[in-house]
């Protein structure tokens, strides 16, 4: 019996989600989600941390690999946004700011609203779609190119991401990604707001 790719469980996943919050259905305390993804870092980490032991020389490597990998990360998201922006004529600051967001959609949306609400709207949705898309092609794409393949999940690849990383791609990739993951996560803020102010 062939198995059951982790992706479609997520996409399943996602889908009862979306039918329960259209439904009206209330989360059980205004934490909860944050609870949720708490617990989920929580176990990720440990299964990595259980791992490091056998990678020996190898964690430090994994973590200049992930400090590497994040800053290209959100300098190609930089230019690559502002290089979309300036050919669809749409504010290249804002552009630049979406594509650098790295897939960190609850902090893109707002910090565009500021600007312009319909292109926070759109920030939202595309880094959203983004770590969608890094759930579930990688599994695919990290049986040919594992690491770039982290890249795709930009600031996700440290929480709801790394689970499908670890799983597929192994403890070693799965400390890079949440090394990538948590830098972008630290610096992203500061780096979107200076480009938007500028």
């Amino acid at each position: 019996m062939a198995r059951i790719p982790f992706s479609v469980y997520t996409v399943l996943a996602l889908a009862a989600g979306l039918a329960s919050g259209y439904s009206g259905f209330e989360v059980p305390y205004a934490g909860f989600m944050d609870g949720a993804l708490y617990v989920l870092v929580v176990a990720a980490g440990f299964l990595i941390g259980a791992e490091l032991a056998g990678l020996g020389g190898g964690s430090s490597k994994a973590l200049v690999a992930g400090g590497l990998l994040s800053v290209s990360t959100i300098a190609s998201g930089l230019l690559s946004g502002y290089i979309v922006a300036g050919l669809l004529g749409v504010n290249l600051r804002v552009g630049a700011v979406i594509g650098g967001g790295s897939g960190w959609y609850s902090l893109v949306g707002p910090l565009v609203s500021q600007v312009d609400p319909l292109m926070g709207l759109v920030g939202f949705l595309s880094n959203l779609t983004r770590e969608i898309v890094h759930i579930l092609l990688y599994p695919i794409l990290a049986r040919c190119c594992w690491f770039p393949a982290i890249a795709v999940g930009g600031a996700t690849t440290m929480d709801t991401g790394l689970p499908v990383v670890t799983l597929y791609g192994g403890r070693r990739a799965g400390l890079i990604a949440m090394v990538h993951g948590g830098l972008i996560t630290l610096f992203a803020p500061v780096v979107l707001q200076f480009v938007l102010s500028y």
